[in-house]
């Protein structure tokens, strides 16, 4: 007689199948939250560590900020000084084209005319004098044309006999552009 096997061992195995399924998918979850916890634990200590280094190197810099405020203060006031500095050698300039002119215009007058006012506005000179005679004023006139370094061309405005002889003028000459300048000269 033959005998038959009635028990299912095909269920077994599917059963013990299943077991392990679920045995794995278990491991793999515990594994993928234990992944999960260690990656955010992983980059809560990078985040952790880089603010103190932030916060590390923000006292640094405002230290050496606190330590960089004289050369701020210094840079703040050499640049003042430059400018004080090109200030000054305009007024150099300035005063050296004023000496210039004040050199031309003395060898230019006759030694009998004397200015009561001398008005120089950008690119013009009035003279206002007086003079002994109209022979000097006429020659001061034939100066100033004849100087084209200084004056480009000068005209007579006003010319008066006084009652005690003297002769009055008025004269208008325009400087040469490196001459120019914008101050009032008045003789004491």
């Amino acid at each position: 007689m033959q005998r038959m096997n009635l028990y299912n061992y095909r269920a077994e195995e599917l059963y013990y199948a299943k077991l392990r399924l679920y045995f794995l998918f278990c491991i793999g979850i515990v594994g993928s939250l234990s992944l999960n916890l260690f990656i955010y634990l992983f980059y809560q200590f990078k985040i952790r560590a880089q603010q103190q280094l932030n916060a590390y190197l923000q006292v640094k810099i405002e230290s050496l900020d606190q330590q960089n405020l004289p050369l701020k203060q210094f840079s703040h006031n050499l640049d003042i000084v430059i400018k004080r500095l090109d200030n000054l050698q305009q007024l150099l300039h300035r005063a050296q084209q004023s000496v210039r002119f004040f050199q031309t215009l003395n060898q230019l007058v006759p030694t009998q005319i004397y200015f009561t006012s001398i008005d120089i506005r950008s690119n013009q000179a009035n003279f206002i004098g007086v003079s002994t005679s109209p022979l000097y004023v006429a020659d001061f006139l034939k100066n100033l044309r004849s100087s084209a370094d200084v004056f480009s061309s000068s005209t007579l405005i006003s010319n008066q006999i006084n009652q005690d002889g003297s002769n009055m003028f008025a004269i208008e000459a325009q400087l040469q552009d490196n001459l120019s300048a914008g101050t009032n000269h008045e003789p004491n």
